[in-house]
């Protein structure tokens, strides 16, 4: 792949295409998406490639979900909404159960490291660990914050590929809407930290600050946000019968 603009104007230059073949690359074995919001339908556009990603032993999937801006006014009319939780719970309340979705969940609960209550009333931790969620929408000070930033990182021991730009991690961010991204094919700009004469910082060490500075959220994800919800709880029971 060579380092070009992604503006969803056709299908070859859609972002769905490029996260397709960036997860698919050869070596990748760490993938970092920050993005100011998330759905199901969005992961469901690239869930076989993330289920052949995640079904290696040695990956990683970290996603950090913001705050955008443009969720402002919806929040001043009802200000006990909270962001991102009840937003994305909302939603999923409103989806259509699809089996391409309800491949996304399941992909969510496989690799969620979360907390399930066995048949004795124990609490125990179940999935692989392999998938972590973050959230940033407040500083050191509990203060809101927007994280408008979006970055999609892939590295491996060999090559990585890094996404920056206006598409977040949802079925229009990734298909429909005009936006505009640039793919870095360069590795030392990646994978670039701050030194001595020199203040770039490079996709990776800018994740790193900002997932630092973020709070752990996977089991409350899965807990509170997917499994209470009809395609969670639909999925959940399907993964019941499998065992």
């Amino acid at each position: 792949m060579n380092n070009t603009l992604i503006d969803n104007s056709t299908d070859a230059l859609s972002m769905q295409t490029y996260l397709k073949h960036c997860i698919g690359k050869e070596g990748i074995d760490h993938i970092r998406i920050a993005t100011g919001y998330w759905d199901v339908p969005g992961m469901a556009l690239v869930a076989d490639e993330l289920r052949a990603f995640l079904d290696r032993e040695g990956t990683r999937l970290q996603i950090l979900i913001g705050k955008d801006p443009y969720v402002y006014a919806s929040h001043l009319k009802d200000p006990k909404q909270k962001f991102p939780d009840d937003y994305i719970k909302t939603d999923l309340l409103r989806l259509y159960i699809k089996e391409e979705y309800k491949l996304a969940v399941d992909l969510l609960l496989t690799h969620c490291k979360h907390t399930e209550t066995d048949d004795d009333g124990q609490e125990i931790e179940v999935g692989t660990g392999r998938i972590e969620v973050n959230k940033y929408t407040e500083d050191k000070n509990k203060k809101d914050v927007f994280l408008h930033s979006k970055c999609y990182i892939f590295t491996g021991s060999e090559s990585s590929y890094g996404i920056i730009g206006s598409s977040n991690f949802t079925q229009k961010g990734l298909t429909e809407n005009a936006e505009l991204n640039y793919l870095e094919t360069d590795s030392a700009r990646i994978t670039a930290e701050p030194k001595m004469g020199s203040s770039s910082k490079g996709h990776i060490y800018w994740f790193e600050e900002k997932w630092g500075q973020s709070t752990t959220w996977t089991n409350e994800f899965v807990n509170v946000i997917i499994k209470p919800t009809p395609i969670g709880r639909e999925v959940n029971r399907e993964r019941k019968q499998r065992q």
